[in-house]
Order: structure tokens, then C-alpha cells, then sequence
């Protein structure tokens, strides 16, 4: 669901929302990204700084939907992978946990098997495994260590097609999709 579709509905169901990007108040200072081989991407950044500060300000009155953009030193405008965004705001917060919704059932053994859904997973396992992903789920999977790295005590990958995935899983024993926990 796009940005702007999900903050209308928030406003719709009754609830003040608002859209900032990581250009707003100076939210997200970013570095240029450069290819495997030094090459030049485009616009493309690093999130290095959050500015806490500006989301705890908005969100005493609004639930804040962030735009994974931002600028670096110069004041360029870069885009940001939208996991990796989210993970950098969860760390700054000192958020307790951070899900990410996808399109599939979660973290999956064999990608060709939806019912092959990891449910659980250490950090470590994690790390061990993230060389071999390929995909979609690889960006999600680094975010979620860079999160539980970061001080988050939990990520989760949840099926946003499900409804009520969310509740699903913050509120049932069994949960929803993986659990990312702390290295054991």
C-alpha cells in the first residue's frame, strides 16, 4: 500500500495523520550509496543519523507516516530502502519491537513453499543465513538485524494480505509469520 493511500485511510478511520519525509525538520541525514564497484547509483542513500526529536514531536499529536527519503550534507534529496528506514527510526525510538509487512507468509526455508514459514529465528541464525537470500526478503531480513543491534527486542515479518495480522500477532500465543529475537 503506497504512503499516502495509508494515511488517508488512517484519517478516514478517525485518527489525525501525518506524512513527513526524512527531508522534514532534517529527520534523516544520509550518506551516497555507491554500486559493488564503486560506481555512481543515482541518489540513493545510507540512513546515518535519525532525529528522533522530530518524530516524538509529531507524534504527540499525530501518528506520523514517514517517507524513506532523505538528504545528505548538501541538502540533496536521496532515496532510502524503506526497510532499512524504518529499522533506523525503531533503533532511534528505542522501539521494544518493529514488524514489517509483506506479501508473503514470512521468512520461508524454500521460497517456492508458502507453508515452509520459519516461525522463530535467533539473530544469529539470521546472520548465518543472510548470505544465501536472495530476493525481497533479504532487505527485510538485514533490517531486522540492524534493528535487534540497534536495541529493538524483537522484529517480525507479518503477511499484511492477512487480516488483522497485526493483531494476530501482538496478541496471540502463536503470533503471525517470524519472530526475529536476539541472538541466544
Amino acid at each position: 500500500m503506497a504512503g499516502l493511500d495509508f494515511l488517508q485511510r488512517i484519517n478516514r478511520h478517525g485518527q489525525p495523520g501525518v506524512g513527513l519525509s526524512g527531508d522534514d525538520g532534517q529527520l534523516f541525514r544520509v550518506a551516497t550509496m555507491e554500486g559493488p564497484g564503486g560506481e555512481d547509483i543515482g541518489l540513493v542513500g545510507r540512513i546515518e543519523r535519525v532525529n528522533a526529536g522530530v518524530i516524538e514531536h509529531i507524534a504527540a499529536d499525530y501518528i506520523p507516516v514517514i517517507a524513506s527519503v532523505g538528504a545528505d550534507r548538501e541538502g540533496r534529496s536521496h532515496n532510502v530502502n524503506a526497510d532499512e528506514a524504518a529499522a533506523a527510526v525503531a533503533r532511534a525510538l528505542g522501539a521494544y519491537k518493529i514488524m514489517f509487512l509483506t506479501d508473503v507468509p514470512g521468512w520461508l526455508r524454500d521460497p517456492s513453499d508458502l507453508g515452509s514459514v520459519i516461525s522463530e529465528a535467533g539473530a544469529d541464525e539470521v546472520t548465518a543465513a543472510l548470505p544465501g537470500i536472495a530476493g525481497g526478503m533479504r532487505p527485510k531480513l538485514q533490517a531486522c538485524l540492524d534493528a535487534i543491534h540497534g536495541g529493538v527486542s524483537y522484529a517480525h515479518i507479518v503477511d499484511g494480505r492477512v487480516p488483522h495480522s497485526v493483531l494476530l500477532e501482538l496478541f496471540t500465543d502463536a503470533g503471525q509469520g517470524t519472530k526475529i529475537r536476539p541472538a541466544t
